[in-house]
């Protein structure tokens, strides 16, 4: 994961804050994997995986 990538992801995830259902909805699969390696290497705790997940798992759904 480059520099611009990690930065492309910290404006998706800025973002998700304001308004994150529509930004979740965006995100593609690819996205997700990059924000699941985003989130390990920042050390989240454990709750943020879940809602993540919990999250990444209705949209596909969705899709």
């Amino acid at each position: 994961m480059t520099w611009l990538d990690y930065q492309h992801l910290e404006t998706r995830l800025s973002t998700m804050r304001c308004h994150r259902k529509q930004v979740f909805h965006r995100l593609q699969r690819k996205e997700w994997i990059a924000v699941v390696v985003c989130l390990a290497e920042v050390k989240w705790p454990k709750t943020v995986y879940f809602r993540l997940f919990k999250q990444y798992f209705a949209d596909v759904r969705v899709l």
